[in-house]
């Protein structure tokens, strides 16, 4: 299971210089690449600027990764293994 997250600034907040339906269009093609066997369970993004609320999903926050990790029951507690990149 793949959860994929990023923080897509450049969508809204460098002049323009992507749209949601660019952004759309790059994550459709991830799921060929990665095929059956890792399928995408969910996929989080925001383009939040540099002013955004600390507990926003903008990096440095850690907001996005435990949304994810509650929607997706995933156990994020110290020791546990995990593949988090």
């Amino acid at each position: 299971m793949l959860a994929v997250s990023g923080d897509y600034k450049p969508i809204e907040h460098c002049a323009g210089y992507f749209s949601w339906d660019d952004y759309e269009q790059v994550t459709d093609r991830l799921h060929p690449i990665f095929g059956p066997d890792v399928p995408i369970a969910a996929n989080y993004a925001n383009s939040h600027g540099p002013n955004a609320p600390s507990r926003s999903w903008c990096k440095t926050s850690p907001a996005m990764l435990l949304t994810a990790a509650q929607n997706l029951n995933l156990d994020l507690s110290p020791g546990r293994k995990t593949n988090i990149r």
